[in-house]
C-alpha cells in the first residue's frame, strides 16, 4: 500500500522537486485507516515534507488497492495558518 502510494505521488503531483520526491521515497508516512464493510478501507497516507508541505493519498476502496485514491499537496498559508490546497488529483470512481 505504502508502495503504491509512493507510485502515485510520483507519477501525480507535478509540482514536487526532485529533493521532495526524494524524501517521500525514503521517508516513512503517517498511515491511517478506517475499516469498513468487508475488505474495504478508508485509508490516509501522508508525508511532511521539510519544507512543512503535507503531501496526502487518500480514498476509499479494497486494503490492497489504491484505485481511485486522491493524491493532494498541501501548504500553510501565511496569514490564516491553515493549510489550503496546491495541487489535486482525483481519479475517477474515488467516493468523496
Amino acid at each position: 500500500m505504502i508502495r503504491a502510494a509512493r507510485e502515485k505521488v510520483g507519477r501525480q503531483l507535478s509540482s514536487l522537486d526532485d529533493s521532495a520526491r526524494q524524501f517521500i521515497s525514503s521517508a516513512r508516512p503517517r498511515l491511517s485507516y478506517y475499516r469498513m464493510a468487508g475488505s474495504f478501507v478508508q485509508y490516509f497516507i501522508s508525508w511532511t515534507l521539510p519544507s512543512g508541505r503535507i503531501v496526502r493519498v487518500f480514498g476509499q476502496d479494497q486494503a490492497t488497492s489504491l484505485d481511485g485514491a486522491t493524491v493532494a499537496l498541501y501548504e500553510r498559508d501565511p496569514v490564516t495558518r491553515k493549510y489550503r490546497v496546491i495541487e489535486q488529483h482525483t481519479q475517477p470512481g474515488h467516493l468523496q
